[in-house]
Order: C-alpha cells, then sequence, then structure tokens
C-alpha cells in the first residue's frame, strides 16, 4: 500500500505497519476506505491525493488526527465520476457498452475498455452526476462498472462488468456455495423485508399538444381519445382493458400485449408492471417531465420512460439480505473463485435458508490480528443518505 499525490504519478514508499486498513468494495454502489496509521505519516497523507491498494486506487477525503493517530477516509476510484456534472442532455439509444464508451471518453479522455455485452437501451439524462446516473441506469440489467490506476501505464480505465452466475444450477462457471454444512461459514446473519417494495411504477413524461377530438396512430395501433372520468380505474387481464369512470377529462389509452400506455391530462404515461407471479401490485408514480420527445420518435420515446421507470423501481428492491463472516481459510476463495457481483448460494439447514444472491459488498478488513472479510449477499437496507435521496428523487 501507498500513497499518490497524483493519481497517475508520485508514489511514496510502501507503508506496511499501519493500524488498521478497512476496503469495501461494493456492486451497486462506490466502494470506500478507511486507514488508521502513527501520526508519523502525516505530512505523507497530507501531501497525497490518492491511496493505491491491491490493484485498486481511493480518493482520500477526509484526514482526522487524535490520539497520535491518523484516521483517512475516503471512496474508491469510482467517485471520480461523482465529480463531473452532465449539463447538457444525454440521448443513449441502441448497445449499452458502446453508448456508454462514447460518454465516458468524451468527459473524461480515460481508456475504456469494452467487453463485448450486447445489452441496449433507450434513455436520456440531463443533470446529476456520472457516477450516480451510471449506477441507475446499470442497476436494472443487473451490471455495474469499474473505474481503475493502471500503475504500470499511468492511464486511468473504466470498463464495465456483469458478475458471473456461480450457483449450483449451472455448470459454466466454478461455483461458489457458502453453507453452515461446509464449515467456511463462521457467522450468518439474514434480513428480509418487503416494506419498501414497488413492483408497478407509473411513468409520466412531458406534456403533449392535442386538439379536441385527436387521433394519433402509432405502428398498427389507433389511440382515440375518450371522454372519461379524472381517474378512472383500470382493470388489466392478459390483453383485456376494461376502463370504469364518470364523464370528465380526456385520456387516451393504448393497450398492446401486456403493456399499457397512456396519454392523460396532456402527458405521455407509460405503465413498467414488473409484478411477479403470486405478488400483489405495489405501485410508485415516477414524475419523469425531464425527458424530452425531441427528434425521436413516440415509440423511442415510451422506451425512455420505460427505462426510466426500471431504474426508479430498482430503488425499491426487497430488502433480502445475507451477512456472512466467511473463514479464510476455506474454499471458496475470495476474489479467486469468487468475487464482488457474482451470484452465489447460501445456505443454513438450522434455518431452512437456501438462496442464491448477488455478492454485492465485501468489507476487506486487515489489523494486526489478521485479515478477514465480511461478506453481503443481495439487497441490504438503504443508508440514510440513500433513502433521503430516493425520496427527494421521486
Amino acid at each position: 500500500m501507498f500513497f499518490l499525490d497524483n493519481v497517475c504519478q508520485n508514489a511514496s514508499a510502501p507503508i506496511d505497519d499501519y493500524v488498521s486498513l478497512v476496503w469495501t468494495r461494493k456492486y451497486f454502489d462506490c466502494g470506500n476506505f478507511q486507514l488508521v496509521l502513527n501520526a508519523k505519516y502525516y505530512d505523507t497523507v497530507s501531501a497525497a491525493e490518492y491511496l493505491y491498494n491491491n490493484g485498486e486506487s481511493g480518493q482520500i477525503e477526509n484526514i482526522n488526527i487524535k490520539d497520535k493517530q491518523v484516521t483517512v477516509k475516503g471512496r474508491l476510484l469510482e467517485s471520480l465520476l461523482d465529480r463531473i456534472v452532465i449539463y447538457t442532455t444525454i440521448n443513449l439509444y441502441g448497445n449499452l457498452e458502446d453508448g456508454i464508451k462514447t460518454i465516458i471518453e468524451g468527459y473524461t479522455g480515460w481508456t475504456v475498455v469494452t467487453n463485448g455485452f450486447t445489452e441496449t437501451v433507450s434513455t436520456q439524462q440531463t443533470g446529476g452526476t456520472l457516477m450516480e446516473w451510471l449506477y441507475e441506469l446499470l442497476k436494472p440489467f443487473e451490471m455495474s462498472f469499474r473505474v481503475w490506476y493502471d500503475y504500470d501505464a499511468s492511464v486511468i480505465k473504466f470498463t464495465l462488468v456483469k458478475g458471473l452466475d456461480r450457483t449450483q444450477d449451472q455448470s459454466t462457471n466454478s461455483r461458489a456455495i457458502f453453507s453452515t454444512t461446509f464449515e467456511n461459514v463462521k457467522s450468518l446473519e439474514y434480513a428480509n423485508s418487503v416494506a419498501d417494495y414497488k413492483n408497478y411504477a407509473y411513468v409520466a413524461g412531458e406534456e403533449i399538444e392535442s386538439t379536441d377530438d385527436p387521433t394519433i396512430s402509432v405502428d398498427s395501433n389507433t389511440l382515440v381519445i375518450a371522454d372519461t372520468a379524472a381517474s378512472p380505474v383500470f382493470t388489466v387481464s392478459d390483453t383485456t382493458l376494461s376502463i370504469t369512470s364518470a364523464n370528465a377529462d380526456y385520456t387516451l389509452f393504448d393497450f398492446s400485449g401486456t403493456t399499457l400506455y397512456i396519454i392523460q391530462s396532456n402527458r405521455v404515461i407509460v405503465i413498467v408492471d414488473n409484478v411477479q407471479s403470486g405478488e400483489s401490485r405495489r405501485e410508485l408514480w415516477v414524475d419523469a417531465r425531464d425527458l424530452q420527445s425531441d427528434d425521436i420518435t413516440l415509440a423511442e420515446y415510451k422506451n425512455t420512460l420505460t427505462q426510466r421507470g426500471l431504474e426508479k423501481l430498482a430503488e425499491y428492491p426487497k430488502t433480502q439480505a445475507v451477512n456472512v463472516d466467511v473463514d479464510q481459510h476455506s474454499t471458496p476463495i475470495y476474489a479467486t473463485d469468487y468475487d464482488v457481483g457474482d451470484i452465489c448460494d447460501i445456505t443454513s439447514p438450522d434455518i431452512n435458508l437456501r438462496l442464491s444472491a448477488r455478492l454485492t459488498q465485501a468489507e476487506e478488513v486487515y489489523e494486526d490480528s489478521g485479515y478477514k472479510v465480511a461478506l453481503t449477499f443481495g439487497e441490504d437496507y438503504l443508508q440514510l443518505k440513500d433513502y433521503i435521496k430516493r425520496e427527494s428523487g421521486k
């Protein structure tokens, strides 16, 4: 481990006699670190901007001195994108990886490593930071991104990542199974909550112009204004839409397959239905009037609204998390046999638990007493700052 006074140059001498280092790697959010070391290193720390550790780098953001010890805190290198604001509208249509590559290269000049991902997207974004937007955009695809400093080449690199399936239900990748039976788990904590869960979103876009009696054709469907109530009741079954309402505002309906599109009160509204078999509907209203239809077709605009709905629903998941302290002397081996982002199996016969979940966080702890890793699988409870951010952005 050593410090850098610039992310690409001027490294300090390696430092091995620190008190403790907690290095937290995350999949759907930016990781962080906390380093505690002797106060004799204060001059080195105060002159540095970055911390380099085992192939990863972190940005130093806070330094505190107390009782002859220096505590250094910061976030991993993905946080560099938190400095960059999206000041003009980004329109991203087509291949997800190709589009993000163009955006990152344009905003940062970094080297982008591609992996041949084939996912496609239809979205636009104005405002916010690149880091926040990328995490929100990629989560519905179960993808993330990594930023690292290539010390040998003296360049910053960026890539999209998608964790591997390491469950027992597949045979392509090596398996990663954590079980109290296998004795590779020291302790296990399981939490499950649907208090915040949402699975059905109404996404309201921009206002549109209309006449007293318009007829709009989209693809092979003809959409006709119906004279209905301001708050009609919708009943959807297969491809049948029933409307129960009284005489009031104009509303436009377009129902095809399992997707219902509505234009109501001069706004385009798309419904995103993620209700799983056996679930009851848990609805969410998404105000997406910031998304504009300039220079794109109505179909593309609807796809853009749908993508926003998927991103917002991803902010209201089921809280199902397993926190595991693993035995470092048993298999599978962290960062070799599995890594952050991979889907693994967790079992505990004592509580009749069998779960396949994505490894969303790994907290690496280095102390005099030794090295340990605490793992979090699945979606844990929101931190207060994340809850406030989510609620203010509805």
